[in-house]
């Protein structure tokens, strides 16, 4: 179960990373849309991992690279 802590920052990292992807990385996503769809946090808040989904692109794995 996650604690409030962790449930706080991962919604903070989603809609974070979500304005990250839309205003700074427009050059580097070739217009594709890319969205955060969840973030998930460890108990200590060491790592994070990050669920993506990458739309009107047609290689997707070059756009990961």
């Amino acid at each position: 179960m996650e604690s409030k802590r962790q449930e706080r920052i991962q919604k903070l990292l989603q809609q974070e990373l979500s304005i990250i992807f839309q205003q700074e990385m427009g050059s580097v996503t070739q217009k594709a849309m890319v969205t955060v769809t969840k973030v998930y946090v460890t108990p200590d808040l060491g790592q994070a991992r990050v669920y993506l989904s990458l739309f009107a692109t047609k290689d997707k794995e070059a756009l990961m690279s």
